[in-house]
This record gives C-alpha cells, structure tokens and sequence, in this order.
C-alpha cells in the first residue's frame, strides 16, 4: 500500500507538471490526477484540482463547443480507465464520475465576481482578525487547564476551509501567531512553549 500511495503521489506531480498543448491532453491528465487526488485521500490536492478543472471547462466552453468536447471527453475517458486501474469495476467508476461530474458542470456555469485589490485586502484582514481570534482563544484554553489541541484542529479546519491561496493562509497564521504571542505576554504563558505551539500549528498547515 506504501508503494503504491508514493507511485500515485509521483503520478499526481507528472500529471501537474506536464506540458500538454491540446484540450485531449489537458483533459488526459487531469482525468488521471483527480482519481489519483480520490487514492491518496489528499483534501487539499483534490479540492485544487476540481477548481483547475472548473476553470478548463470554462476556458474551453468559451472557445466553442469542440474544445470543450474534446477536452471533456478525454478528462472522462481517463477518469474512467484510471479508476479501473485500481480495482473499481465499471459501475462503480461511473458511480464516481457521476457524482463528480454534475457539479463540476454547475460550478462551470456559475457567474465570477472577480475580486479587486480592496476586496483582497478586506479578506486578507478577515483572516487576520480570525487567525488572531483563534491563536489568543489557543492560550486562554491553556491557561484555563484545557486542552489546546482541540483549538490547533480549529485552527487547522478554518484555515483549510477559508484559506484559499497562499497568501491568505500566510496572513491566517500571521494572525494567529500574534494571538498566541500577544495572550502569553499578558498570561505570562512560557515562551518557549507558545513558541511551540505556532511551529505546530504551522507544520500542520504548510505539510
């Protein structure tokens, strides 16, 4: 099973890497990088994916309908042989793309509200503002003999959920290291323990 995760995890980087020219190519590989997101279970590398498919399928649906066909086609044709590839039977892989598929479309077909400088700005400060809220809450439930861990997966969750670049993330954790940093001043929490706290913090979200 280890092999096997490694040689997918080396596929998923050959399929974002490769240099594909055509709408049968792009959808080729990434038909085979989302089943390969799907068997190593990577949230974060899936969820990437889909939103680069979304784009393709705009993208392609602009330049007319036979390039969205062809590239549609071969992101479901390879989906499809790549699932069998590891074990799934016919109707299961159907099962898989069907679910995949719909709101793949969906999502296509939705209006963007593309974001200004202001707007990035504002949510930029948002994540801050949570980051801190979250990073002073991580303390003051030390301080009160509770158990820290369960506000890091609080804090891993909402930066998974809301973090959408890395920037953003890079302004979430800002927050809440000043949140950690700030509350052990006032608590007069060690520091090397609140030092300690923001490297795991980080390490769980920059893996």
């Amino acid at each position: 099973m280890k092999r096997l995760l490694t040689l997918a995890l080396t596929l998923i980087a050959s399929c974002t890497l490769s240099f594909a020219q055509t709408p049968q190519d792009i959808g080729t590989n990434r038909g085979q990088e989302l089943v390969l997101t799907i068997v190593t279970q990577n949230e974060n590398a899936f969820g990437r994916t889909m939103d680069q498919i979304v784009e393709e399928i705009r993208t392609y649906k602009a330049q007319g309908e036979e390039p969205f066909n062809q590239y549609w086609s071969s992101l479901n044709s390879k989906f499809m042989a790549t699932c069998k590839e590891y074990g799934a039977s016919d109707d299961e892989a159907n099962s898989i793309w069907n679910q995949l598929a719909t709101p793949l479309l969906e999502a296509a077909a939705a209006p963007t509200t593309p974001q200004t400088p202001a707007d990035n700005n504002s949510v930029g400060s948002s994540l801050e503002e949570k980051g801190k809220e979250l990073g002073t809450k991580c303390i003051e439930t030390l301080m009160q003999g509770g158990d820290g861990e369960v506000v890091v997966a609080e804090i891993v969750k909402y930066a998974k959920s809301h973090c959408k670049s890395e920037a953003e993330l890079n302004k979430f954790i800002s927050g809440v290291a000043d949140g950690i940093y700030e509350s052990s001043d006032k608590y007069e929490f060690d520091e090397d323990a609140a030092v300690s706290w923001v490297e795991a913090i980080e390490s769980q979200l920059y893996e």
